[in-house]
């Protein structure tokens, strides 16, 4: 995740991993003023406002798809 959010241009980035139960481990950064730690907390995760993480459930077409509608009103 500190890969992507390196790149130029990039505002937000997520990793996710896959842990048990069909659960998913999500890394959150940002730059600037995009708040991810608020993100996090909707999914009972937490951490700062550029570095945030949570755990959310699958499969991971939903998964990304529920955090997608998250991050994209912080724009």
């Amino acid at each position: 995740v500190n890969y992507a959010i390196g790149i130029d241009g990039v505002r937000v980035a997520m990793f996710l991993r896959e842990i048990e139960n069909g659960r998913y481990r999500v890394s959150l950064r940002s730059k600037g003023d995009v708040d991810v730690a608020a993100v996090a907390e909707r999914f009972g995760g937490g951490g700062h406002k550029n570095a945030s993480g949570c755990t959310t459930a699958g499969p991971l077409d939903s998964a990304v798809k529920t955090l997608m509608e998250q991050v994209r009103p912080l724009f």
